[in-house]
């Protein structure tokens, strides 16, 4: 085997597509789960700071604890709405009918 016949681009163009698909969706979604994860932490954050500002006396930090805990439901119910459909879909593919 000669070194000029050890890499030939039209026989490896079908691995290619192959590997580079799943490879563009896990890209997107290692950066979908690193936004949910600072996104989360940035709500955790606002509602502490909205804690200490209330314990200080300030009526503001109220509505700032409110807000963050409101969006961290939201975040909750979303990711376990996801979890759910998920199944159930899971589920549907599997029944025989």
């Amino acid at each position: 085997m000669l070194a000029s016949d050890a890499y030939r681009p039209d026989e490896w163009h079908d691995f290619f597509i192959t590997v580079g698909g799943p490879a563009a969706v896990l890209t997107g979604l290692v950066f979908v789960a690193f936004l949910r994860t600072v996104s989360g932490t940035t709500f955790y954050v606002a509602l502490i700071a909205g804690s200490v500002v209330l314990l200080v006396g300030a009526t503001a930090g109220l509505y700032i604890a409110g807000l963050a805990m409101v969006t961290i439901g939201v975040y909750s119910v979303s990711g376990a709405w996801l979890l759910l459909v998920g199944a159930y879909g899971d589920e549907r593919e599997r029944s025989p009918h």
